[in-house]
């Protein structure tokens, strides 16, 4: 292991709680929930890791709300169906904006530090007020050129071409069924990907080209226009 003890990664889940995720509740509950608990496993080849988690759509003003910020993987809350309630419509870049504003309060700018953005949603963006679709991705596109954010999208019933507008690349999108079994795979290959990116940290990378969640032994490439190299 290289990595320095002072290293911290910040993961901010986003996750959307529009009503259409109200027959994968169960699954979506599990799959964040399986998340922390791979996050806490590796947090001896991580170093320090803190969590966070947004939740947009719902049926209220505003409808995005940060849940718990910058907790330490060990103390964070698991997703319950009282904390989980499906609602609302889908204010996407809201949510992402949320997220990425919250990431540069909690990040301190080291150069060992990181911070890792995961979106899960399962529909198109509809509802958004605060951010548009540039000013998005030029805030995306700031942040990963600092070298130490990794972004990574998980949609169903969405395609790339309904992100890409708003800053995501190719290599941090991918899709998903939205069902249960669909769900319970999603899980899986992401918690499998946060391993590839623990493995990352722990030899000092800060940034990679989104997460592994599709193969390639779980290791994500290192960020650069073209770069195919992985950790």
């Amino acid at each position: 292991m290289f990595f320095s003890k002072k290293q911290v990664t910040n993961v901010i889940f986003v996750l959307d709680t529009s009503g259409s995720m109200w027959g994968i509740r169960d699954e979506t509950i599990g799959m964040i929930n399986n998340q922390i608990e791979t996050l806490q496993r590796e947090k001896k080849t991580m170093g320090d890791v803190r969590a966070s988690l947004v939740l947009f759509g719902l049926n209220e003003d505003p409808s995005v709300s940060v849940v718990y910020q910058g907790v330490d993987i060990d103390a964070a809350p698991l997703l319950t169906e009282e904390s989980y309630r499906p609602q609302g419509i889908t204010p996407m870049r809201d949510g992402i904006g949320a997220a990425l504003s919250l990431g540069e309060v909690l990040d301190s700018g080291d150069k060992n530090d990181a911070v890792l953005v995961i979106t899960i949603t399962d529909g198109q963006e509809n509802a958004s007020k605060e951010w548009e679709p540039v000013a998005l991705a030029d805030k995306i596109k700031q942040l990963r050129e600092g070298g130490r954010w990794t972004f990574q999208v998980l949609g169903a019933n969405i395609k790339f071409d309904d992100v890409k507008d708003f800053g995501v690349e190719s290599a941090e999108f991918t899709g998903y069924q939205a069902t249960g079994q669909g769900m319970l795979m999603n899980s899986q290959n992401l918690a499998g990907a946060l391993t590839g990116y623990s493995a990352c940290r722990s030899m000092g990378v800060t940034q990679t080209k989104g997460l592994d969640i599709e193969g390639n032994n779980g290791l994500p490439k290192l960020s650069g226009d073209d770069s195919d190299e992985q950790c």
